[in-house]
């Protein structure tokens, strides 16, 4: 994710447009410890973390990128159960295991696995990116790497139990006027022109929106969700894949 002032304003735009996050938090309460300390690690500008938030006890937030988690903490500092850290994961240990792990669009699956071997003791929730071509480029570009799929046949490879369900939901992108546009499309766009891009090329992607975003962009995310017991993990094996890696 590329923070900056401009993607943080959009994407708190998104957040507050659509339904989007809590359609998924709604998906995934029914897996996770409703009297438990539930982690959403990279969270972003923690707007999933307070749908969480919404149905379980307690929930912390974590966000590398310091532009974000100051974002996350201001637009929420409103919600008693949520709290928001800035900095490394790998680096802010909870004082007591999590009892669930969200990684929502973050990391890779080893990532996120030795994450949650480490710091969470019940469930590690991984929602992957399920598509084959970039939903933000106002041409069709193939994506080479699948999350979802590259995750799914990691675990079967390291003999890791999961369960899998796929989900898809409405997440496009309002915007308040053509220039908004143009800067989402140049931020997100995998097109080797995305700098040329223009308000017409944008105006020809967009719907009517309502007030007070006069245009939004139409587009579904399709993802999968992927669960493991963190009890299923073997750190070992995971240190041994990561030195080959290295």
């Amino acid at each position: 994710m590329q923070w900056t002032d401009v993607s943080v304003r959009l994407m708190h735009d998104f957040a507050e447009y659509t339904d989007f996050y809590k359609k998924l938090a709604a998906f995934l309460a029914p897996h996770l410890d409703r009297n438990g300390h539930i982690c959403d690690a990279g969270c972003g500008i923690g707007y999933l973390g307070r749908e969480i938030a919404s149905s379980c006890r307690l929930v912390t937030g974590v966000e590398m990128n310091p532009l974000a988690a100051k974002a996350a903490q201001q637009y929420h500092a409103d919600i008693a159960n949520y709290t928001v850290k800035s900095g490394d994961i790998y680096l802010l240990p909870p004082s007591e295991p999590y009892d669930d792990m969200v990684c929502c669009f973050f990391g890779s699956v080893l990532e996120s696995l030795m994450i949650a071997k480490r710091q969470c003791k019940g469930r590690l929730i991984m929602v992957k990116r399920d598509m084959d071509h970039h939903r933000f480029s106002t041409k069709y570009v193939k994506l080479w790497k699948q999350p979802l799929i590259e995750a799914t046949y990691a675990l079967e490879e390291w003999g890791i139990p999961f369960e899998k369900y796929d989900l898809t939901l409405e997440a496009g992108q309002p915007f308040r006027n053509l220039s908004d546009g143009v800067d989402f499309f140049t931020l997100y766009s995998q097109e080797f022109r995305a700098a040329q891009i223009t308000e017409q090329e944008v105006y020809t992607r967009l719907s009517k929106g309502r007030e007070p975003y006069p245009y939004y962009l139409p587009m579904e995310r399709k993802m999968g969700i992927l669960i493991v017991n963190t009890k299923d993990i073997d750190g070992g094996k995971l240190c041994k894949k990561l030195s080959h890696l290295l």
